[in-house]
């Protein structure tokens, strides 16, 4: 290792302590943080994923009075629905009564056991319980960069950049989150490290852990699984020697996916459930489509783009560019080249068929810091592959791509803010730099309801699949709105009514019946001096 290399790596290391050492504080009560909190209580003081009075208690005295959080009943919780089948019962707050009483949070518990250790510890010199999970998410960032750094076969510039893109395209924003995000991040992260380094068997158990708090990662573990038993075929043999070749890594995938289904297993055995959330309705497939799929990688509001927008444009450009080589003859002097886009098809290919599941959330545009948190670990296939094949490229193509890469992703982050945490970006407000687009070319961006009503309002309450109602959602305001969110069963009317004073007008239909009215700002006679573009929604009979 060059002397260039050990300061770089020095430098790498004080930023990501300074980095974790200036987290710790901001640890926030966040999405489902309420259930792995609860379970994190339960393994430090029963060694246990059920939930027990003591641990409602806890909750009710250390938690509740001082984040605003509603107290527990322990005497009801996980009760008020019953499952199909009988037996369980679940309640609306995220926890299921199994069918022998006891209580769980309806989201696995491997992550909350991670977390336990540090909870015990934080609690124990009185400080403050979230803590605790910004502690466990650092503890999961630095076992990936010790890999990166220490065992991946990637060259000096490769690490850099994979280091730099995982830390600022979306850690700093989910560090501190009570939430599996980083955890999960970081073990598919080191997960396709050691895949690439052949290292299959740390590869499959990493990004199964991940799996039982992100169930999609199931069909890259298969991935993994497939392609490891295909590289231990011999090229030549009989049928015995082939067979004992491939008992190994058929054995290391069928563990590996045991693991992944852990979930599965433990909540049929205490609930007669396989999922408890999509059993209770939280999960529903009519819901995919290529409409929300878009929408998750390129949404202005929420997509991946938002917070990687170099990432997605290099891996776009570079895959057409590799796309068109190999439909151009070449000699047979270069022929061993034309894979060098194979590790960015892959990981593009990787992220889209594991976010296909992810489609069926009713609340789509759910809680979030800057993008969705879906979006931000199916980003990390896309982000290894594009490093992987970078470094294909040669040096002088290879520094320049990282130089354009870094500084524009330092541009991103310096203009969220290192955490995400400004208001002007919270999820149920549109992003500033969409509001000029819903002016002036209104056309330009059509979202799904969800994003766009829940923005509009500032509330979290919208379902685009209830019709009930005649909703009519005008940006920015009612009286000259630029953009109208309207169900198809009024749009008649509605658009008749519109296009008689204005031919410009056009339409654009989204998903379960809602459409798009656009109206250009030449429709209006005088320009809207002065209005505050916040929006507001309005209902008709």
């Amino acid at each position: 290792m060059t002397l260039l290399n050990r300061t770089a790596i020095a430098l790498w290391a004080i930023a990501v302590i300074a980095l974790l050492l200036t987290s710790i504080s901001r640890g926030t009560l966040t999405g489902d943080g309420r259930e792995y909190l609860l379970g994190a209580h339960a393994f430090a003081s029963h060694a246990s994923p059920d939930l027990r009075a003591g641990d409602i208690a806890f909750f009710n005295t250390e938690i509740a009075p001082s984040r605003g959080e509603a107290k527990l009943d322990f005497s009801t919780l996980g009760e008020g629905h019953a499952y199909p089948g009988g037996g369980a019962q679940f309640d609306a707050k995220g926890f299921v009564r199994a069918t022998g009483g006891q209580v769980y949070a309806w989201h696995f518990w491997l992550y909350s056991l991670f977390v336990a250790p540090f909870l015990a510890a934080v609690t124990a010199i009185g400080g403050k319980p979230e803590t605790a999970f910004v502690l466990c998410n650092g503890a999961f960032v630095g076992l990936a960069l010790v890999y990166l750094c220490r065992f991946w076969a990637g060259t000096a510039l490769q690490k850099q950049l994979l280091a730099s893109l995982f830390l600022l395209g979306g850690t700093t924003y989910y560090v501190w989150w009570t939430h599996p995000e980083v955890f999960t991040a970081s073990l598919v992260l080191l997960g396709l490290m050691a895949f690439d380094d052949k290292r299959y068997g740390l590869a499959m158990g990493a990004t199964a852990a991940a799996a039982t708090q992100n169930p999609p990662l199931m069909f890259l573990v298969l991935g993994m699984g497939v392609w490891s038993i295909w590289q231990s075929l011999p090229a030549t043999g009989n049928s015995t020697r082939r067979l004992r070749s491939v008992i190994r890594p058929i054995v290391g995938t069928g563990l590996a996916l045991a693991f992944a289904i852990l979930p599965v297993a433990f909540y049929w055995l205490t609930s007669r459930v396989t999922n408890p959330i999509a059993a209770a309705g939280w999960a529903d497939t009519s819901m995919i489509s290529l409409e929300r799929l878009i929408s998750l990688f390129l949404d202005l509001n929420m997509g991946m783009v938002t917070a990687l927008p170099a990432v997605l444009l290099a891996s776009a450009l570079l895959l057409g560019l590799w796309m068109i080589g190999m439909l151009t003859p070449r000699s047979r002097a270069v022929q061993t080249q034309r894979s060098w886009g194979l590790p960015l098809l892959l990981g593009v290919g990787a992220s889209v068929v594991m976010a296909i599941p992810a489609l069926g959330a009713p609340n789509w545009n759910h809680g979030q810091t800057i993008f969705a948190r879906y979006a931000y670990w199916l980003a990390i296939p896309i982000t290894f592959g594009l490093v992987v094949t970078i470094g294909r490229l040669g040096r002088k193509r290879a520094l320049l791509l990282t130089t354009l890469l870094l500084a524009c992703q330092i541009a991103t982050v310096s203009y969220y803010g290192l955490w995400g945490r400004r208001a002007a970006f919270n999820y149920v407000a549109f992003k500033p730099f969409v509001i000029p687009v819903m002016l002036h070319h209104p056309e330009l961006y059509n979202p799904l309801p969800e994003i766009f009503a829940e923005r509009l309002q500032g509330i979290d309450t919208f379902h685009p699949g209830n019709m009930e109602g005649s909703g009519v959602y005008a940006f920015p305001n009612p009286e000259q709105p630029t953009k109208i969110l309207v169900r198809s069963d009024v749009i008649a009317g509605e658009i008749a009514t519109r296009k008689a004073h204005c031919p410009d007008i056009t339409t654009h239909r989204v998903e379960f019946g809602w459409v798009y009215i656009n109206i250009p700002r030449s429709c209006y006679h005088q320009e809207q001096a002065g209005r505050p573009a916040t929006g507001s929604a309005t209902s008709r009979p």
